[in-house]
């Protein structure tokens, strides 16, 4: 064998080895998988994408306990990018035919999430590791993508209209504007939308949900199911700085966050040191 040939089958096998890995692990999914949707913001990973990523295996399996998922994260976290373009990438690497609803308070954030899936869908680093996703270019649209497998994803405003739509999962990306003070009339529609409209779609085919959303008020959307639908969410909390009195475990997976025993430690130092904080993050405001 040439030096050549030696170097072309050690690219191949370290390849082989990447995809194995991205198959198995989310996070090592997004990691591998980050230059080719985020290609000017370098990688920067922290135990807390871990934990949506694990989180959000187990949901996909079934071993997490709870048929749907609610994440709490301030912004800034990537927790659009994890949820909503990532894991539907991956979850399609293993059930091509998947279909997503994902919503979002804004049009163009919906829209955007849709673009940077299928940007990643269709790069040559998906493409030869998984050759048999293609998109299907009679249905490429902004706001939704299928691919020829029968998988799709929809991307759309929290609020429009989804009848006729059947997803596997539904997933939603914060509700509600959070630059914005809700009203009590807002909370509610955001409550009346998701359970006469949103809640019921999917159901023939057991479909889950995941509430991914910051924290903007008491009674807001994470309020009502933790609430009303407690039995069925598992909650996933990740705040700016560890609170003992905020923190849950619950089985099966029993995670703690690893802050445990650190009053006031950040969620990521090194995204959003302590200095860069502003006043909303002060400890008990979040």
């Amino acid at each position: 064998m040439t030096r050549k040939e030696q170097l072309i089958a050690e690219y191949q096998g370290n390849e082989r080895k990447i995809t194995e890995r991205c198959e198995v692990s989310l996070h090592a999914f997004i990691k591998h998988a980050w230059p080719i949707v985020e290609p000017r913001e370098p990688f920067i990973d922290n135990w807390h994408i871990g934990a949506k990523a694990i989180h959000l295996e187990a949901l996909y399996t079934g071993h997490l306990g709870r048929q749907n998922l609610v994440i709490n994260e301030p912004p800034g976290m990537s927790k659009s990018l994890v949820v909503s373009v990532f894991f539907p990438a991956w979850i399609w690497t293993k059930q091509a035919s998947f279909r997503f609803l994902c919503t979002s308070f804004g049009r163009s954030l919906s829209t955007r999430d849709n673009y940077r899936m299928q940007r990643l869908v269709e790069s040559q680093w998906y493409r030869t590791r998984w050759p048999g996703i293609v998109i299907d270019p009679s249905m490429s649209q902004k706001t939704r993508f299928r691919n020829l497998a029968g998988g799709e994803r929809i991307g759309m405003s929290f609020g429009s209209g989804i009848a006729g739509e059947h997803p596997n999962a539904k997933i939603i990306d914060d509700p509600m504007d959070t630059r914005k003070v809700p009203s009590d009339v807002d909370i509610q529609r955001a409550i009346d939308y998701y359970t006469s409209g949103l809640k019921p779609r999917g159901s023939a085919l057991n479909a889950w949900t995941i509430l991914l959303m910051q924290r903007i008020h008491q009674l807001d959307l994470t309020g009502y199911v933790l609430e009303h639908e407690r039995e069925y969410w598992y909650h996933l909390c990740l705040p700016m700085r560890w609170e003992p009195n905020r923190m849950t475990v619950m089985p099966p997976l029993n995670w703690r966050d690893p802050r445990e025993g650190q009053p006031g430690a950040l969620l990521d130092p090194k995204r959003f040191p302590a200095d860069q904080l502003n006043s909303k993050y002060a400890p008990g405001s979040w």
